[in-house]
């Protein structure tokens, strides 16, 4: 790998800390704002520069035969002016609350006065006070004084929630590079909007899916809702079951909203039960491959989590369950996996996936089910 060389012009830097999409996202709109723009793998402590072009994608940057430039992860934040925090998150409970304080006070060990930290993560009721009494204690800066602090957290679905502010307003340049919000507000404010927008987008599913919980049922869902789709959200719910007290009104919802999930999962098993009985197949002996194009750099894991629970699932019932991600691969190998006619059943998550599979045209006999609400056979 290359260093960085010091003998380039002098811009105003950004880090992002984080090799996640949400991430990549932001630091591709700062370096058109006008940033120099570097990456930071949180695993590794080291940083890697988006190119000028920002023609790559996460894999090249960070593959391991990337020729990208690096350099070390404390001069980096040290000397960027905007600081994009947004790491992956794949622990929950407790294990993902050790791992924040980690990461925050890295962060905050190296930031410097007068810049601007940018917090994509979702965090639940009071989450950012903690956040930044951790920056404050590790950077000896006064937030919203010496350092401005804005919350924008990551929804999924390509829109901007609520901004919450603490301190002095950013160059426009930042808005215009990460994208206005709808309205901007105090950080506790925006906190709570944020939880309320991203419960209530679930709730309406986690009802649906409750809905459809008896396989006999005729009528069909305006939309289809595939497991896709269930996904989007997931982070949040999860994170208020884990974080809220006893006896609050919102882990009320949370929880049923998780429970109504875990039920989905359960429908989907007892739907492939009775198709691969109908074929003449006991479970133990049946062999299902389940398809989800899943991107390893999500932010959030949403997608990861939810494919975790329905292979666990499945896999207590049939005799062999399979996993196939065609994200990174090329188009002619992503439509047919390998080895695809070994299996009586494929099981698509998404719209994209079922599209793509069922243009390979899959051999004669094999069943291929719609992960939807509620299933369905093809």
């Amino acid at each position: 790998m290359k260093r960085f060389s010091r003998d380039m012009p002098a811009m105003e830097q950004a880090t992002v800390y984080g090799v996640s999409d949400a991430g990549f996202k932001l630091g591709r709109g700062l370096a058109s704002a006008g940033y120099l723009v570097s990456m930071v793998d949180e695993s590794l402590k080291t940083a890697v520069r988006l190119p000028e072009s920002g023609e790559r994608n996460l894999a090249s940057l960070f593959g391991e035969d990337t020729l990208s430039p690096i350099a070390p992860l404390s001069g980096t934040i040290a000397d960027s002016s905007v600081i994009v925090f947004a790491p992956k998150l794949r622990l929950s409970g407790a294990e993902a609350r050790a791992e924040m304080l980690l990461r925050l006070k890295e962060v905050g060990q190296n930031m410097t006065r007068g810049c601007v930290l940018l917090n994509v993560v979702p965090f639940p009721p009071g989450g950012n006070r903690g956040a930044l009494n951790v920056l404050e204690e590790q950077s000896g800066l006064k937030p919203g004084q010496e350092f401005t602090y804005i919350y924008l957290p990551e929804s999924g679905r390509g829109d901007h929630a609520p901004a919450g502010l603490l301190g002095k307003a950013p160059p426009k340049k930042i808005w215009m590079a990460v994208g206005f919000p709808s309205v901007q507000m105090d950080v506790d404010s925006a906190e709570l909007l944020f939880v309320q927008y991203m419960l209530r987008s679930y709730l309406d599913k986690a009802v649906q899916t409750a809905t459809y919980r008896d396989l006999s049922v005729s009528f069909k869902p305006e939309k289809p809702i595939y497991v896709q789709d269930l996904s989007e959200g997931l982070y949040e719910v999860q994170m208020l079951t884990e974080s809220l007290p006893q006896g609050d009104p919102l882990l009320h919802f949370a929880a049923g909203a998780m429970r109504s999930l875990s039920g989905y999962i359960k429908v989907l098993e007892s739907f492939l039960r009775v198709q691969t009985r109908n074929k003449g197949l006991k479970a133990i002996r049946s062999k299902i491959l389940v398809l989800w194009s899943i991107d390893q750099y999500e932010m959030k894991a949403e997608r990861l989590r939810l494919l975790g629970l329905i292979l666990s699932e499945l896999r207590e019932v049939f005799g062999e369950v399979q996993y196939w991600n065609p994200h990174d691969l090329e188009s002619k190998e992503r439509a047919q996996p390998p080895f695809a006619d070994r299996y009586q059943v494929v099981v698509a998550c998404s719209p994209h996936d079922l599209e793509e599979y069922v243009k390979a045209r899959p051999s004669a006999g094999q069943l291929v089910v719609k992960a939807c609400v509620p299933p369905e056979a093809l």
